[in-house]
């Protein structure tokens, strides 16, 4: 399991140097961070995202898109928003591959509080529109509800309807004293660990270790923020920044400089095949590699695959057809 961080979720304001000192000190395992739409802040948040999954490429980035009124647009214009984001983030060099969270808590949040069905026609009506964008290759979060009153009856009818299965995680949000128990029963219900983009007011230590076989990220919320989110700080909450360095340190997986080289192209190469492009176009994929200070000229490192290991791959898959229609 991946411990986590929600970054600062400021839509007009650059990431201070405080706030990016501490994202390098407590080095996460998975970003959430809010998209609002190309600006020149959100270029910054981009940035500071990329330069720090470049230092640790095995980390989790989740976007969470934003407008404030997500739910009450048409799905399949904001999925078209939301693909329009995820280009303009995503672009560039990045040895990580962003998730993509279409909308958030829609039991507070949209128009539909408790109409389960409501929500369920929106969110299967995003996910297709989504599909048809030929994004099927990013992962996609269903939102978590928030945890309060009848959230239970929300997931459980999310999973009548087939939604688990139509997207790849299922999100939960988890605050106070009962935050495990919140977890543990979404679980139950989900029947697979869940995606805990947000928790708070709950020792970050005791409390990803308890949700650990539950749960494939746990991210606190929040770094930084906006002046009325103090309380949730975790500049402002020492004990509790102390308490998530440690479990940071000791937990989140990590990997040899040369195994996250080897992953690079197998990255590059799903973004460019959701683009359109050509996933064995070697000029482009030297320079993707000079941009991360490699040698564009060995680009075996790198896992662009050379010429003998394509022919071994053509005449296994050739085996593999002629297997299967009795002609071996």
């Amino acid at each position: 399991m991946r411990a986590g961080l929600t970054l600062p979720n400021r839509a007009d304001s650059l990431y201070t140097d405080a706030e990016i000192a501490a994202l390098d000190d407590l080095a996460p395992g998975a970003l959430v961070a809010l998209t609002y739409g190309e600006s020149a802040s959100e270029t910054q948040h981009r940035d500071v995202v990329r330069a720090y999954c470049r230092a640790h490429p095995e980390t989790r980035v989740m976007l969470r898109m934003y407008s404030g009124t997500e739910w009450s647009t048409d799905p399949a214009a904001w999925a078209a928003t939301c693909a329009a984001r995820l280009l303009f983030w995503s672009s560039g060099v990045w040895p990580a591959r962003p998730e993509v969270i279409p909308a958030n808590e829609g039991n507070i949040e949209s128009p539909w509080v408790a109409q389960w069905t409501r929500q369920v026609q929106w969110l299967s009506a995003f996910a297709q529109a989504w599909r048809a964008l030929a994004k099927g290759t990013f992962t996609l979060h269903l939102p978590a509800l928030s945890p309060n009153g009848d959230w239970r009856d929300g997931l459980a009818a999310y999973r009548v309807a087939g939604l688990f299965a139509t997207f790849g995680e299922v999100d939960v949000h988890a605050y106070g004293p009962d935050a495990v128990g919140v977890v543990s029963d979404a679980y139950e219900i989900v029947g697979r660990p869940v995606c805990v983009t947000e928790f708070n007011r709950d020792d970050p230590g005791p409390f990803l270790t308890e949700i650990a076989g539950v749960a494939s990220a746990g991210c606190y919320f929040l770094l930084g923020g906006t002046a009325d989110q103090e309380q949730y700080d975790v500049l402002r909450r020492p004990d509790d920044y102390q308490s998530l360095k440690r479990w940071t340190m000791a937990s989140n997986p990590t990997e040899s400089a040369s195994v996250a080289r080897s992953k690079i192209y197998a990255i590059w190469s799903l973004q460019v095949i959701a683009e359109g492009k050509d996933p064995l176009d070697k000029a482009a994929f030297a320079a993707n590699v000079a941009a991360l200070g490699g040698d564009p000229t060995d680009l075996r490192p790198w896992g662009f695959p050379d010429q003998q290991t394509l022919s071994d791959q053509i005449i296994a898959k050739i085996k593999e057809l002629k297997a299967l229609i009795g002609q071996v």
